[in-house]
Formats: C-alpha cells, sequence, structure tokens
C-alpha cells in the first residue's frame, strides 16, 4: 500500500511539472504576440498629436495663423538643414488649435512662429552641467555653454496633447537682417532637388537667385519681416524642371529660419512604338512570350536608375506605349532600354538637351526592328535599330541521302545571316550550316534540285539562345524520300 501511494504521489508531482510547462509556454507566446501586435507584423500604428498656441501673457487669447513645425531630433542644431525622418506642419486655427495625424514613432522638437510673436521651440533647449575640480581637491558644478536638445518621444499609438504652449509678443519691431534657408523637395520622390538646378526666390518683391544647394546650405539674408509671402521659380537659368510656385502661407523671418518648400515637376509623355515587326515576333505563340518590355533610366546611372516602365504583350506593328517621366529626371539625358525574347537589350541614349526646358509635351521613340544603327538625337524622328541586337546561334541541317550533283537547299522561316555548306558524297550526305535568328520556333522547307522533298513538322523547332559563352551548334536531322 506504501509503494501505491509513492507512486501515486510521483504522478501528481509529474503532473504538475507537465501542466506548469505548458503555461509557461503559454504565458511566453503571449507576451510574445503582444509585441508583435506593437512592432510586428501587424506594423507601427500612427500616434496622434495636439496642441494649443495662446498669448503668454493672457493665455485665454489664442494664436490664430500661428506655424508649427515638426521635426526628427536628429535635424536641430546643425549648419545644414537635414533631411530628418520626420518633418511636418500645420497651422493653428481660430483657437489656436493644431493637430498632427499619423504620425511615425520619433523624437522630435517643435518650432512655433506667428506675426507678432517672438519664434519659440518645445521643449525648450537647456543648459548643460559639468562638475569640475579644484585646487583643494573640491567640486563645483558650473553650467557650460553646451545646449542640450530636449525632445518629445512618440510612441506607437499613441495620443500626446502637448496642451497650450504660451509665446510671447514681439516687444519691438524687428531690426536688421534674417538668414533663410530653403530646403525645395520633389513632391514626387520627397527628396530635396539636387542636379544644381537654379531657383529664383522673392520675398516681398526681392529677389534672391542661387542653386538648391546653395539654398540649403548657405541660404540668403533678407531684412527681417512679418507676414513674407514666398514666391518660387525655378529659373531657366540652367534647366527648368518645377513648376513656378508659392510657399502657400506666409511666413515670419524675425530671426534665423529654414523652411522646406514642396515643388510640383514638369512631366512628359515618352511613346515607345515598335515598327518593322518580323512575322517570327508579331505571330509568336504564348509558349514563345515575346513580350517587350520597356525600361526609363536616368542616363549614366549605375547599377541604372528606373525612373518609369512599361510593356507591350505582343509587338505588332505600330504598337505603341506610354509612360510619364519628370524633366528633372530627364536633367542628365534619358536612357530607353528595351528587352524582347531573342535579343540583346535595345538601347537608346537621348541627351538632355533634346528635351524643351520649362515645358512638357509628348516624345517617341521608334524600335525599328529591321534597321541598323543608334538614333540620331539631331533628327526630328528618333528611331533606334534593333537588328543588330538579334541573338544568333549555328544551326547545323544534316541531309541525307544525297548523291553527287544534286542541289540541296534549305528555305527557314526565321531570320538567317549567313550559310555554308560541307559535302560528303561518300557517304550521302550534305551539311547546311546556317545562323538563325533565336528565341523562337522555325519551319524549314528542304529544296533537292529546286523541288521541294522535306520540311519539318508543323509545330516547328524552337531555336533556344545560347545558354553559355561556348558556342554549341544545334543539329537538325533531316531525311529525304
Amino acid at each position: 500500500m506504501q509503494s501505491n501511494s509513492s507512486q501515486t504521489g510521483g504522478f501528481k508531482v509529474m503532473n504538475l511539472r507537465f501542466w506548469g510547462s505548458w503555461f509557461i509556454l503559454i504565458a511566453l507566446f503571449s507576451v510574445a504576440l503582444t509585441m508583435g501586435c506593437e512592432k510586428g507584423n501587424l506594423g507601427v500604428k500612427p500616434a496622434t498629436i495636439i496642441g494649443k498656441l495662446v498669448d503668454a501673457d493672457d493665455p485665454r487669447i489664442p494664436i490664430e495663423g500661428g506655424l508649427i513645425r515638426m521635426l526628427g531630433k536628429e535635424a536641430v542644431g546643425t549648419s545644414e538643414l537635414q533631411q530628418a525622418n520626420t518633418f511636418a506642419s500645420v497651422l493653428s486655427d481660430a483657437n489656436g488649435d493644431f493637430i498632427f495625424e499619423n504620425v511615425v514613432p520619433d523624437n522630435v522638437i517643435f518650432q512655433m512662429s506667428a506675426p507678432g510673436y517672438i519664434p519659440t521651440s518645445y521643449p525648450e533647449t537647456v543648459k548643460s552641467e559639468t562638475t569640475e575640480g579644484t585646487d583643494d581637491g573640491d567640486s563645483s558644478t558650473s553650467t557650460s555653454g553646451t545646449e542640450e536638445i530636449e525632445s518629445v518621444s512618440i510612441r506607437s499609438g499613441a495620443m500626446i496633447n502637448l496642451y497650450q504652449i504660451k509665446m510671447k509678443k514681439s516687444s519691438v519691431v524687428a531690426r536688421g537682417k534674417a538668414n533663410v534657408k530653403l530646403d525645395f523637395v520633389d513632391s514626387t520622390t520627397k527628396q530635396s532637388v539636387r542636379n544644381n538646378l537654379y531657383f529664383m526666390v522673392s520675398f516681398k518683391g526681392v529677389t534672391y537667385e542661387m542653386d538648391a544647394d546653395d539654398w540649403r546650405t548657405i541660404g540668403a539674408d533678407i531684412d527681417a519681416s512679418e507676414g513674407v509671402d514666398l514666391i518660387v521659380m525655378n529659373t531657366d537659368k540652367v534647366y527648368s524642371t518645377y513648376k513656378s510656385a508659392t510657399a502657400g502661407e506666409q511666413f515670419s523671418f524675425l530671426g534665423d529660419a529654414y523652411h522646406r518648400i514642396d515643388l510640383t515637376p514638369i512631366s512628359f509623355e515618352f511613346c515607345v512604338r515598335t515598327v518593322n515587326v518580323p512575322d517570327h515576333i508579331s505571330g509568336a505563340t504564348a509558349e514563345e512570350r515575346p513580350n517587350l518590355n520597356i525600361f526609363a533610366e536616368i542616363a549614366g546611372t549605375v547599377p541604372a536608375q528606373i525612373i518609369a516602365s512599361s510593356s507591350i504583350d505582343v509587338p505588332h506593328e505600330y504598337s505603341a506605349t506610354y509612360f510619364t517621366v519628370p524633366l528633372s529626371n530627364a536633367a542628365n539625358g534619358l536612357r530607353i532600354r528595351a528587352q524582347v525574347r531573342g535579343y540583346n537589350d535595345i538601347i537608346a541614349n537621348i541627351p538632355a538637351d533634346k528635351f524643351e526646358a520649362g515645358a512638357g509635351g509628348v516624345y517617341r521613340l521608334d524600335i525599328d526592328f529591321i534597321k541598323n544603327g543608334n538614333i540620331d538625337p539631331n533628327s526630328s524622328d528618333w528611331v533606334q535599330g534593333a537588328y543588330q541586337n538579334i541573338k544568333w546561334r549555328e544551326v547545323q541541317f544534316m541531309v541525307s541521302p544525297v548523291i553527287a550533283g544534286q542541289d540541296i537547299d534549305v528555305i527557314t522561316s526565321l531570320p538567317s545571316r549567313s550559310e555554308r555548306i560541307e559535302t560528303n558524297y561518300a557517304q550521302q550526305h550534305i551539311n547546311v550550316y546556317k545562323e538563325l535568328a533565336s528565341g523562337y520556333k522555325t519551319h524549314y522547307t528542304v529544296y533537292r534540285n529546286g523541288a521541294g522533298v522535306a520540311s519539318s513538322t508543323p509545330e516547328g523547332i524552337l531555336i533556344n539562345p545560347e545558354s553559355s559563352e561556348s558556342a554549341t551548334t544545334l543539329v537538325v536531322g533531316v531525311t529525304l524520300q
């Protein structure tokens, strides 16, 4: 009886350990699932930030039309305007309220400006304290001139209320100069404009002109003022690629400042058309997949930077496809790359000066399948030859039986560019070598003394391109009746 009791007690202990292990695994799984909902496959949740601008002397007075900028901490305190992960701006309404929605997690600061008020930031910067030793061994604490930038930590899915942000009135009329830096951003790519493009900016009728990099790093010294309208124009000094624009809001330049200006690029339509398409392409089967894939690339980029793409399922005579290209992407020229089965890449290079500065329009490139040579950019019609891009493969037609004096000829449905014949009457066969366009099926007919005596099956023979650098000959045996 004692032995049985001991066994039963051991079984209970094992049961407890077994279910306890499962409980721990379930708990760990729940924690992992909770973390996954926060940052895993379900994605990061957007946050929302609200606040209110008020007068510092009388918080009951809201500040309407104040500009609130939110930017990542890494973009603050640098001599050059950086493209932070977070950058957004809003205006306060008639009640002084403002809201930022769909904010990604980040450490951010806020900069506020409003007509008649001194620009401020939130949180405010603080002086860092350092501890120094003295000659008698004691230590003292002093405040150094180094400013530490505080920030607001935005967590996934958070609702953050900044409450009232108080702004002090400007007690004197601004005098002197304010340095203004502008970051011109392409509204489609969301990237800062480069390529030495020049911009002319008007501040209250006074015009300043410099390239995008100088606007971003050096800026212009203007007379400090309030309620300034910015009028931005991309000049044709080098290449006009963006539409003229106003900033869409008034700014107060009572001190040094920087702004991001979103610009809409001028775009044009580009058409690629196929001409003189051979029958083996236009009449190809689904198995052969003769799709023509077209890519528009920025000239000179390695690896190629693709800015647009399109395709034609089965090219026929005058098949065409269109795509849109921002003029700014053609500032260094445009490279059109066409890819089709049985051909090496067909590449047309178009110089930048062939696109009219400051204008859209439609440009067309014809791909001619029977023409050799590249486009003539000085011609009004751009035609890129494709014949030189054919992938050729040698095919040997071994014809037998043949006797001396018989004339043998082989005609194929695929284009061929060379032929040579080897006779071996002793073994009663003739070898006919042809280089055929590859990638498609060919049909053939063998003529003996001018009369057709043998032909391929209705399905034809698929001439695959070479798959390696070592050339191999495809052998086709033909038996004559």
